[in-house]
């Protein structure tokens, strides 16, 4: 959690711990940490990843790093500038989009070890865990049969991070170390009119820690129990910022090991008693996520700044849940991420600034990834891989000291290496041979050109109107146009008011496009689909009676054209655009203070209805009779933090409760076209925490986390004829030691 955590500023570390510390001493610590990594794979912790990721500039009043249990200002939270929402710096209350953020110290507090469980505690958001990847849906649209988070975009400090194989995301500890995170910033609604063509649904930024919030490092460990299986993970951090070179570096790794053996299929399944009946069970079913982060920036020369990123993300599942074939105990998915960026910031002019950024990515499946296929003797190995050159340049004009301009352009070139499939021979007299299975796989390279406008206008000192326009023209699907529109004012003290409207789209994914079924129940492609578009209305109050409470109430309307989804087709379930549909709901977000207590409330309730006449249904593949969302009509989320007093300890309890869930359309298939529904659950977490016990080597840190502590048994929405079983009880202690 860094010394600054611990009320050391960099002045007293390098005064008190490490006296005259210069660049090499600096360089030789970063050196170090690679050894201590490297020194803990033999415990089983295989999986490493790397990344350097560059952060955006922070601005001076952004949220502070506040310690558990220390006074919460709200009224400086709902003051605190974020940039996700415009690229540039606006507060809470007058950046024109519904915006959540979720802060260092609830982070902390609440000992999340993903940002998948961050994603979870926010209104409008639900997501789907199928052992492999969380699959996050937004505002009553589901993310769908391996679809895997595609239809928001991620970014760490405003780079884009998807797996573009498959034009998946990460989100679990594979992406980015958690003690490394500041805060996340988040948008609900379309923002494609600025980001592009990933930001269907939504749009997630992880600011990072800067080497003068760590000044210094921190080690921890992490061990605890799920299902009467074990869980680890280790962590280390070290960052610093040298004023004599005007430059900063940070380095942080995470790297863990979770079994989830001995789960099976929930008893409502379509298939349930067939896998019931042979004792299907998860075996040896072991995670292994892995992310190493880094970075080199402020790099001051006569022409702007320079900074240098980049992210080797490396995820490591064991898939006993896969759609197509469940329970092998052969399945695996080992997919390495990696990216470079390189970004120039300057001023040509004294009212421009412009920035210049070159992004190069490589994605793939690499030794250990398999498929599956209900064989004892064979299995499939993918072979794929996608590369990706972005390129983005950005002028803004400031017009006075609040009005600006900007205009830029971007483009993208991806070089895809469709998959070709391999029979691997795992037993028998063929032991270790290998075979192709069907054709080679094509190479294709797909060009996004995207230009884009944004102009923010304050007609008066508190009113803000902000209009922005986008052309992204794409080698495959032509031109596409997003625009977006966003009116902020003040209705009376404290509280203030959004309109907003925005458009978004989101093109196929090769799987979608090009996928080829090789087994009974597999995905096929389709390369006539065409992107899916979305238009979104909405309205939003933000209300703050007081320095201890705040209020975001917002309403929306959304009609979604062109949904792709997948339909059986003798057997196998194919990807067609089957309907439009309409999304609507409501969503409020409180915070608040009362003494020592401190916590927030929030609720979401969302509908989607398919727009869709029966005669459509039929040419499509869906069932009339079945056409709801696999999605839960309500979520709430409770929590309520406060200090214990005894031995500095803090307390954090979460609670969260989610209503029925229709199931799945193919599950619905499966279960002769009989709908059902799984049953609404509730979860309670509870976390204490000490944030500093001073030792004679140092200070440590200490946390204790049970994660579902009653048990309840819950069932999320599958495919292939099974749902997905809720994580039991678990429970984790994590200790920290700084340095």
């Amino acid at each position: 959690m860094g010394l600054a955590r611990l009320g050391l500023n960099s002045t007293t570390f390098v005064e008190k711990c490490v006296p005259d510390r210069g660049i090499l001493p600096s360089i030789a610590m970063i050196a170090a940490t690679r050894v201590l990594i490297s020194a803990l794979l033999p415990f089983g912790l295989t999986a490493i990843n790397c990344s350097v990721v560059q952060a955006e500039p922070e601005a001076a009043d952004s949220i502070p790093a506040e310690a558990a249990g220390d006074a919460l200002d709200l009224e400086a939270l709902l003051h605190t500038n974020v940039e996700v929402a415009t690229k540039r710096s606006q507060s809470l209350e007058e950046a024109p989009a519904v915006v959540s953020v979720v802060t260092e110290q609830e982070i902390r507090e609440r000992g999340y070890f993903s940002v998948a469980e961050a994603l979870r505690a926010l209104p409008g958001f639900y997501l789907v865990d199928d052992y492999v990847l969380p699959n996050v849906g937004v505002r009553g649209i589901p993310g769908g049969q391996r679809a895997w988070s595609r239809s928001v975009k991620i970014m760490i400090d405003g780079m884009p991070v998807p797996y573009r194989p498959d034009a998946t995301h990460f989100l679990g500890p594979e992406l980015v170390p958690m003690e490394l995170i500041k805060r996340i910033e988040v948008v609900r609604g379309p923002g494609s009119a600025l980001y592009g063509a990933d930001a269907f649904l939504g749009v997630v930024n992880i600011i990072t820690r800067r080497g003068d919030d760590i000044a210094g490092g921190q080690l921890s460990a992490t061990g605890g129990q799920f299902m009467n299986q074990g869980q680890f993970e280790s962590g280390l951090l070290y960052g610093e910022t040298h004023p004599e070179q005007d430059a900063e570096w940070v380095v942080a790794a995470a790297l863990s090991r979770f079994e989830r053996s001995g789960l099976q299929a929930p008893a409502g399944s379509p298939l349930s008693s067939r896998w019931a009946a042979s004792g299907a069970v998860t075996r040896n079913d072991v995670a292994s996520p892995a992310s190493i982060f880094g970075r080199l920036g402020r790099l001051t020369t006569p022409f702007g700044q320079i900074a240098f990123d980049g992210s080797f993300q490396r995820l490591d599942s064991v898939a006993e849940f896969r759609d197509s074939r469940p329970f092998t105990n052969q399945s695996r998915h080992v997919l390495e991420n990696r990216l470079l960026r390189a970004q120039w910031r300057g001023q040509p002019f004294p009212s421009v600034g412009s920035q210049v950024s070159v992004i190069v990515s490589h994605g793939q499946p690499v030794t250990g990834d398999r498929v599956g296929i209900g064989r004892d003797d064979i299995v499939l190995r993918r072979d794929m891989s996608s590369t990706a050159v972005d390129g983005t340049g950005e002028l803004t004009m400031a017009l006075g000291t609040r009005d600006a301009i900007t205009v830029g352009s971007d483009f993208n070139r991806t070089f895809h290496r469709l998959p070709s499939y391999f029979n691997q021979f795992i037993s028998g007299n063929r032991q270790g041979e290998e075979t192709p299975a069907g054709a080679a796989g094509d190479a294709l390279v797909f060009n996004n050109l995207g230009l884009y406008t944004q102009g923010i206008w304050h007609p008066t000192d508190e009113q803000n109107v902000t209009l922005g326009l986008r052309l992204d023209d794409h080698s495959v699907y032509g031109p596409v146009w997003n625009a977006r529109l966003g009116f902020v004012t003040p209705l009376t003290q404290g509280l203030v008011a959004k309109l907003l409207y925005g458009s978004s789209f989101m093109a196929p994914s090769p799987q979608q496009l090009f996928a080829r079924s090789l087994i009974f129940g597999d995905v096929l492609g389709n390369q006539q689909l065409k992107p899916e578009r979305a238009q979104t209305v909405e309205a939003a109050l933000y209300w703050q009676p007081s320095r201890f409470l705040e209020c975001i109430c917002n309403a929306y309307l959304m009609r979604l054209t062109d949904r792709i989804g997948f339909v059986s087709e003798a057997g196998n379930a194919r990807a067609v655009n089957q309907n439009a549909l309409d999304a609507i709901g409501l969503e409020s977000e409180l915070k608040w203070r009362a003494g020592i207590l401190h916590g927030t409330l929030n609720a979401a309730i969302q509908t989607a209805a398919n727009v869709i006449n029966p005669a459509e249904a039929t040419v499509i593949g869906l069932d009339v009779l079945n056409l709801r969302e696999p999605y839960p009509t309500g979520t709430l989320n409770l929590g309520i933090g406060a200090p214990l007093g005894l031995w500095s300890l803090h307390a954090y309890l979460e609670a969260r409760y989610v209503t029925a869930i229709p199931a799945t359309q193919t599950n619905y298939y499966a279960n002769g076209r009989v709908a059902y529904e799984l049953p609404g659950y509730g979860l309670i977490d509870a976390t204490l925490s000490r944030r500093e016990w001073q030792t004679p080597w140092g200070p440590l840190m200490a946390q204790f986390k049970v994660s579902n502590a009653l048990d309840a048994v819950y069932a999320q929405p599958g495919f292939g004829g099974i749902d997905y079983p809720g994580r039991g009880r678990a429970w984790m202690v994590r200790m920290g030691y700084v340095f």
